[in-house]
This record gives C-alpha cells, sequence and structure tokens, in this order.
C-alpha cells in the first residue's frame, strides 16, 4: 500500500469514527457571557503566560513560551513529554515540536532529533489530510524534511537518500520552490557520491521547477566533468574565465529589421541631447509599427520615464513641453494610453493622466472605456478640472444602470456637488444613490454625506437622517461622529449587565474542535485556537454571533469578532454593550499603545 492509499484509508477510519462518536455523544454546549477567558497578551511581547490553571493549561502555555522566546530545545522536550497526558493535542503538539527542532543549531545530534519529531507524522499519516492542523503541519513536515536532508548531506548520508525519498513522497504538498530546493540537494548528494550523471538530472529536475544561475552554472560545471574536460576547462565553464561565476544560459540575439532598429537609434540619440519631443514622437512610432516586439516595450519605459521626469518642473517652458508631448503621445493606441495614465495616477501625475485618459477615451469604445472613465473621474477631481470629472461620472451613472460603477458614481459624483458648495444637487444624488435596492457597501457613506448636505441646506430635515446612521451603524466612524455631535462630544452607552447564554449543537467532530479551542485559548495557543473555531460551523442566530464573538477575541482573531459582534447588534440592538462591544474593539494592546504614544508625544 502506497503513501497516498494509506493517507486516504486513514481518512475514512478517522471520519467514520467521528460520525459515530457525534451521533451517540449529541447533546447541547452551554454557553455564557460571564464566561471568563484570559487575554494572551504575552504572546504579543508582554505580560506573562498563565500560571494557574490546569496542570495541563499551565505546561502547554510553557510549550509555547519556549518557542515565543526562541528557546527551541526546551520547546523540543516539553512538547514530545506533553503528547501522553494531552492526547488530543498531540497532533499540534508535534507541529510545534517539528517547527522548534528546524531551529536547533546544525548538528548531527540535533538532526536526530528532527529525524525523531518528524517520524511521528509517518506514523500518523491521517494528520496531514484531515483536522485542523492538517495545512499547518504539511508546510511544517516538508520544510522539516528539507533542512534535514540538507543536514544530513553532511552528516548522515545513508538516511539522505531517505529524506529524499519522503519528500517524493510528499510532493503533492510541494511548491515549485521546494522542489527545486529538493532536486538540487539530491544532485549536490549524488554528486558527492561520485554519481555525476545522477548528479546531472537531479541538477535538471531542480531547473525545470525553477530557474536558477547558482544550480546552472553547477550544471555546466558537472556537464563539463562527464564529457571528460580538463580541470582548466571545467573552471572555464564555472567562471567564465573572468574569475567570476556567469550566467551560462544563451539566447541569440533579438531579430529585427533595419526599420525598427533605426527608431531605436533615433529615440536613443534624442534621449541624449535632451530633444524630448522628436524622441517621444519615435517612440510613439516604434510602439504603433513594432506592437509585439521588446523594443515596443523599450520604447514605453522611456516614455514613462521621460514624462516623469518632466513632471516635477513647473516653469512656463516644461509645461509647454508637455503639452507637446502629450500631442505626440496620443498618437498611440488607446490601451497604450490607458496604461499609461494609470501609471502617471499611481506616481501622483494627476494632470498627466488626466491629459492621457481623456485622449485614450477619445478613441476607445465598448466595455474597455469603463475602467478609463473610472480613471478619468478619480484623475480629474484630483486636479480640480470639475467638467471633466462631471462628464467621466454622468456616462458612468447613464450606461452602467444596475451596476457597481453606476452606484459609486453616484457617490462620487454627490461629493462632487457637495464639495462645490451644490447642496440641493448633492441631496439629489445621494437620495437617488439610497433608493436604490442593492447598495449595502454604499448606505453609511451615502446616509452620512446626505446628513451633511442636509445641514447646509435643509437643516429641519438634518436630525432625522443622523438619528438613521446612529442606529444602523453605532460603532462605525460615522456613526461615532453623529454621536459625539450630537450628544455634545460624549460618547457613552448604556453600561446595564445582564447575562446573555445559548446552546450550541455540534457534531462529534465539532465538539471535539469546539473543546480542543477552549483549552488551547487557555494556554495561549492563539493561532491553534484559531484553527480549531474554524472547523466550526458559521453561527445563524444572533446570541450566537455575540457569544462566539467573544471567543473569537479571546482567540486573539480579532477581525472575526469585530464581524460577528457587528452583525450581532446590527440584528438586536441589545448587544450594543459589553462583553461584545469590548469583542469588537479590543484592549488588549492598551499598554502598548498607550507606551509608544508617549515616547512620541502623541
Amino acid at each position: 500500500m502506497n503513501r497516498e492509499t494509506k493517507l486516504f484509508a486513514l481518512t475514512l477510519v478517522a471520519s467514520f469514527t467521528c460520525s459515530f462518536a457525534g451521533a451517540a455523544a449529541l447533546e447541547p454546549i452551554s454557553v455564557s457571557s460571564e464566561d471568563k477567558y484570559p487575554a494572551p497578551r504575552w504572546i504579543y511581547g508582554f505580560g506573562q503566560p498563565p500560571k494557574e490553571g490546569t496542570e495541563t493549561v499551565t505546561q502547554l502555555a510553557a510549550v509555547k513560551a519556549a518557542q515565543v522566546k526562541q528557546n527551541y530545545k526546551a520547546c523540543v522536550d516539553k512538547a514530545r513529554a506533553l503528547k501522553g497526558k494531552a492526547k488530543s493535542l498531540a497532533a499540534w503538539l508535534t507541529v510545534l515540536e517539528i517547527e522548534c527542532a528546524v531551529h536547533l543549531e546544525p548538528s548531527a545530534a540535533n538532526a536526530n532529533v528532527l529525524a525523531r519529531a518528524l517520524e511521528v507524522t509517518e506514523k500518523n499519516g491521517q494528520w496531514l489530510v484531515m483536522g485542523s492542523q492538517a495545512s499547518r503541519l504539511r508546510e511544517t513536515v516538508t520544510t522539516g524534511y528539507q533542512v534535514l536532508l540538507e543536514q544530513d548531506i553532511k552528516t548522515n548520508r545513508v538516511r539522505a537518500w531517505t529524506d529524499v525519498d519522503q519528500l517524493e513522497s510528499l510532493s503533492a504538498y510541494l511548491d515549485d520552490a521546494k522542489k527545486a530546493r529538493l532536486w538540487r540537494s539530491a544532485g549536490e548528494l549524488a554528486f558527492l557520491q561520485q554519481k555525476p550523471e545522477a548528479a546531472r538530472d537531479f541538477l535538471r529536475r531542480s531547473l525545470a521547477a525553477v530557474e536558477s544561475d547558482d544550480v546552472r552554472t553547477r550544471l555546466s560545471v558537472i556537464e563539463a566533468a562527464i564529457a571528460g574536460k580538463s580541470l582548466k576547462e571545467i573552471e572555464a565553464a564555472a567562471k567564465g574565465g573572468s574569475g567570476k561565476a556567469v550566467n551560462t544560459r544563451t539566447s541569440p540575439p533579438a531579430e529585427a529589421s533595419k526599420e525598427e532598429l533605426d527608431l531605436v537609434e533615433r529615440v536613443t540619440t534624442a534621449l541624449r541631447i535632451g530633444d524630448f519631443v522628436p524622441a517621444m514622437e519615435d517612440a510613439v512610432k516604434l510602439i504603433r509599427e513594432y506592437p509585439g516586439g521588446t523594443r515596443a516595450k523599450w520604447a514605453s519605459d522611456r516614455v514613462l520615464e521621460t514624462v516623469s521626469s518632466l513632471a516635477d518642473r513647473v516653469e512656463p517652458k516644461y509645461e509647454s513641453l508637455r503639452e507637446q508631448i502629450v500631442a505626440k503621445l496620443s498618437k498611440a493606441d488607446s490601451d497604450r494610453l490607458a496604461d499609461w495614465a494609470r501609471v502617471f495616477y499611481n506616481r501622483g501625475q494627476y494632470l498627466d493622466s488626466q491629459r492621457l485618459s481623456k485622449k485614450s477615451l477619445d478613441v476607445m469604445d465598448g466595455a474597455r472605456r469603463t475602467p478609463v472613465l473610472e480613471l478619468q473621474a478619480e484623475a480629474a477631481i484630483a486636479v480640480e478640472d470639475w467638467d471633466a470629472a462631471q462628464a467621466a461620472l454622468r456616462e458612468l451613472i447613464d450606461r452602467h444602470a444596475g451596476q457597481p460603477q453606476s452606484r459609486e458614481a453616484l457617490l462620487r459624483l454627490g461629493l462632487l456637488k457637495y464639495r462645490q458648495g451644490q447642496h440641493l444637487e448633492a441631496i439629489a444624488n445621494f437620495e437617488r444613490l439610497l433608493a436604490l435596492s442593492r447598495i449595502e457597501g454604499y448606505e453609511l457613506s451615502a446616509l452620512y454625506w446626505l446628513w451633511r448636505s442636509l445641514q447646509k441646506a435643509q437643516p429641519d430635515k438634518a436630525s432625522a437622517v443622523a438619528d438613521q446612521i446612529m442606529l444602523k451603524f453605532p460603532f462605525s466612524y460615522y456613526g461615532l461622529r453623529a454621536r459625539a455631535e450630537i450628544g455634545g462630544k460624549t460618547l457613552e452607552w448604556s453600561a446595564k449587565k445582564s447575562t446573555t447564554e445559548a446552546k450550541l449543537w455540534f457534531t462529534g467532530a465539532e465538539r471535539i474542535a469546539w473543546e480542543k479551542a477552549q483549552l488551547l485559548i487557555r494556554s495561549g495557543w492563539i493561532e491553534e485556537a484559531q484553527a480549531e473555531l474554524r472547523e466550526l460551523p458559521v453561527p445563524q442566530r444572533a446570541d450566537e454571533k455575540a457569544l462566539r464573538a467573544v471567543i473569537w477575541a479571546a482567540a486573539g482573531g480579532y477581525g472575526s469578532a469585530s464581524r460577528l459582534a457587528n452583525e450581532a447588534w446590527d440584528e438586536k440592538a441589545e448587544f450594543r454593550r459589553p462583553p461584545f462591544t469590548d469583542a469588537a474593539f479590543p484592549r488588549v494592546f492598551d499598554e502598548a499603545i498607550a507606551h509608544e504614544g508617549k515616547e512620541r508625544k502623541l
């Protein structure tokens, strides 16, 4: 039975076992907002690991603390010793054991330590294909065998070939870089054992995975040796006769017509003497007439360099020069113009971006116009060309009805009108956007700027919109701004204490993941706890979302905690209170923030 078949069989057995276990123990788990979890502050570099709790929690915390403090020998020893006591976490303990063993100082003794840790995964192949640890364990095991192979090449060449076999059996989990590293090591091992033909073949496999100048140079040396060349010729193959290692890859010179080469020469000469306008004219001609050649890319790069070099020159003569250059560039194809416009926008050259995107739109049609219209609007706003911005936004609105581009353009046009002091027109755009059926990503922004516009034009209607913002988005930035402004710059919520309880129904496998997560959280194994929590089903009820938010926060998964808490209190306002607000806005870094703020006088 090969390794893959064995792993598949183990997976089936384990899954059936979990299914029967779950069917026999289908009981709810009671969760309460009063449940206490220690904050894993020490993992982030301040505070101490837990010293109280069960013996298992204390010992697990000691393993993790050894890893965090880079005391790798203690980490290996403690993880190995604990496996017999914490059997449900044996897979996670093996992950840490291998991760720490990889960092031990290279030596024959430490290579044996690493090999012993890796052997555990050979006996428990199901860990690589199922369970919350599977993905991380595969990464850890393949890295472990790579490190072991490289150490064994120096100290245990008999075992080194076993390492090669193990890595090859795990090839489904190796990316190209790891495959290249494997076959390079195999090539070195074969060469050391005086098998140059095998070394040559393994190095070729390495190059097939990832091209490397070093490996190719090494291959050239071995091929020279196989061909029976002299030592001098072999050295020349490695150093090219100059004393320096060279890239042995050869490529024929790129073919080109005389006309193409003449254009290249004219661009080069014009740029050298600072004659930019004819240089750009010839560069565009080169791009248009030879678009598929390598020199078209070269010419495009010269355009970008030239325009960028003139971007900061504010003298009138340079403004005129830029206009002449843009006139020459406008003869390029529309897609090239759009590409240049995007590059210039990203570099902060908004005027150049606006000019070129406008030229591109003049000759572009169809769906390709959409991203260029968006770019034109952004660039025009940046240079305060309101007419051009409005024209682009209105085309997006009119020709993309029902699409995100239209909704985005409505919001931007409303903001543009607000900025220009045209508050009634701004109100009309925001109200039109809010009347649409699918605006989840724009509702808050549209409401907020509708409120601000109403404050300017129709104050009697503004407070109702502010109330709506505070009700629907109480903890958003805009919601907090509204509450602070209306409440006299104070932000207060009811501190009323009440207990929320829920019963969670899990299958057998999910229940095991839940119990492991609880143990890992209390031990400070936050990444591992998060992996176990991801094995659980997505919560459906508001109370379950709120309680799961607290658990995610305890596991250091603050993004998930904030998302779940927000979903819970959007469904039921009663969850807008501690401990759910604490989960969404964690205070675990308060000390670090206060310290850094004081240091920087913030």
